[in-house]
């Protein structure tokens, strides 16, 4: 087991009602605090496919998740109006031609009759200005024309790299309006399909125990018992609303897979575990907690597989992410529930057999209420803790393992309230 391995529980009859009649063997555990939330797979690299003329399409040649090749023809505008435009401007480019021929022709004339004096020099002059009109009505006319044909040409929508179609916007009859316009169109998304990352909302819980490269865990439901290995690479700097919720401000986290991606087969699931939080609330408001008012702990044993995620992910899809925020082997353990704070909100204790020896967290422990911390046989013993997952305290110090460790005694018959702590 991954969790308490050396902890069994032992239920016990006392024989007062102070009796504790719960206890634990302390011993080595391996502690493993995990948040699951749900995120949306999405790819790293795409792009837009948009259009640079605005026209009716009259064909789309491609569907949605189609693998496309750069170049590939993907649709096709209407070109009628195009194709009469571009006609019409040949005609303007060859009038333009033969009126500069006839300007030229003029100048020349003009220019030899100008040595003999039939002609004045102030009628040379005109007949350059109008030769100049002339070449320059036919670059104007040579520029349309070479507008039109690029229009012509992006009539036929090609794909701009090589991916997979994810998102397919338009249809045959729809108009696709122009890039450049205010109101430009997007008619399709291509990804690369190779390179994926998963954006999961993470509460303001939860966020400031984020870190870059930190592990996490991605699983599907069809297949929750084998999941792939990715790291946290974008922490934002604010928060945003949920796409789920406006009223509920959430943190888009990205997570990318290992270059490797690695399966890991869990051989064992544990379920319906709360993922408690110091201040007792386990509340959580990010996208797909598996239920409203607390993260759930996710899986207590895990062994590595060689076996891969049969389930493909795909962009759009909906994922587990579970956010491994502790996981290490620890030498000495106890149950979470047989710590006791005591009122200062920094001092802990655990209640063990035996006298109190002198000096020892008599009355000072949360439960040693005014029964001056001895109930029979039992008293409470300060210890020093290090890290937890919730379920398990790891014990630095004031405990040896293979020691007992009580639950608290209920004091209530005695004190008229109980205890007061986690059982």
């Amino acid at each position: 087991m991954v969790a308490a391995t050396a902890m069994a529980l032992v239920g016990c009859k006392g024989k007062d009602s102070d009796t504790p009649t719960r206890h634990a063997v302390a011993g080595p555990a391996s502690l493993r605090d995990v948040a699951r939330l749900t995120g949306t797979v999405e790819p790293i690299d795409t792009i837009q496919v948009k259009s640079e003329v605005s026209y009716q399409i009259t064909k789309v040649h491609v569907k949605e998740g189609d693998y496309v090749k750069k170049g590939q023809l993907l649709f096709e505008l209407d070109r009628i109006q195009l194709d009469l435009k571009h006609q019409q401007l040949i005609v303007a480019v060859e009038t333009a031609k033969l009126s500069l021929r006839s300007a030229e022709r003029d100048l020349q004339r003009a220019q030899a009759q100008i040595k003999n004096g039939s002609v004045s020099a102030d009628h040379v002059q005109d007949l350059e200005i109008t030769r100049d009109k002339a070449k320059l009505a036919l670059q104007s006319s040579q520029i349309d024309l070479k507008s039109n044909e690029r229009d012509l040409s992006n009539t036929r929508i090609v794909a701009p790299r090589d991916g997979q179609l994810i998102r397919l916007s338009v249809t045959e009859g729809e108009m696709a309006v122009a890039a450049s316009s205010a109101s430009g169109n997007v008619l399709g998304v291509i990804a690369d399909p190779t390179r994926l990352k998963v954006v999961v909302e993470v509460s303001e819980l939860d966020f400031p125990r984020l870190k870059l490269g930190q592990k996490v865990e991605i699983s599907t439901e069809s297949q929750p018992d084998k999941l792939l290995e990715g790291n946290v690479s974008y922490i934002p700097p604010s928060a945003q609303a949920s796409t789920s919720n406006a009223s509920v401000m959430v943190f888009k986290v990205e997570v990318t897979l290992d270059a490797s991606a690695k399966s890991v087969d869990y051989a064992e699931v544990a379920g319906g575990m709360k993922h408690h939080r110091p201040d007792g609330t386990g509340k959580t408001e990010g996208k797909g907690s598996r239920d409203s008012t607390s993260h759930r702990h996710h899986r207590e044993a895990a062994s590595a597989s060689k076996e891969k995620l049969n389930t493909t992910l795909v962009p759009g899809m909906t994922v587990n992410v579970d956010f491994v925020f502790l996981e290490r082997k620890v030498e000495i353990a106890v149950p979470y529930d047989m710590v006791a704070t005591g009122s200062d909100g920094m001092s802990k204790t655990i209640w063990v057999r035996g006298k109190a020896p002198e000096g020892d967290a008599k009355g000072k422990g949360k439960h040693s209420g005014s029964m001056g911390g001895m109930f029979g046989n039992f008293h409470p013993k300060r210890v020093q803790v290090g890290s937890t997952d919730y379920k398990t305290y790891e014990i630095l110090s004031g405990l040896s393992a293979g020691d007992t460790v009580f639950a608290a005694p209920d004091t209530s018959s005695k004190s008229g309230k109980g205890h007061g702590g986690p059982m």
